[in-house]
């Protein structure tokens, strides 16, 4: 445990996931596995943690599979009902320009 300093700011609660490969039509696998269910039962675990809510989201690596529009719109669509600042780092299956507009 942490001893903290008077008038010292509290730690930042960060909720970070990674490589959730998100795809963009709810019928695809990969590798066999429905992977934005598994992102919102990452999510809904998280929800059951005594710390919740995080005062972040930082997700990283490999956002989604196939970088299209639709698939950062599917990313978009499951972490906004969480209404925290969610922050997304992409990985080597990400297009970073288009990440940014969507």
């Amino acid at each position: 445990m942490t001893q903290s300093t008077p008038g010292a700011r509290p730690p930042v609660k960060v909720l970070h996931i990674t490589d959730p490969h998100l795809l963009a039509d709810e019928s695809e696998r990969f590798l066999g596995l429905d992977t934005a269910q598994t992102l919102r039962d990452v999510l809904e675990l998280a929800g059951r943690d005594k710390d919740w809510p995080p005062d972040l989201v930082l997700l990283t690596g490999d956002c989604v599979q196939v970088p299209t529009r639709e698939s950062y719109a599917r990313l978009r669509s499951i972490l906004a009902p969480l209404n925290l600042p969610c922050y997304c780092l992409p990985g080597n299956h990400d297009d970073p320009a288009l990440m940014r507009r969507n």
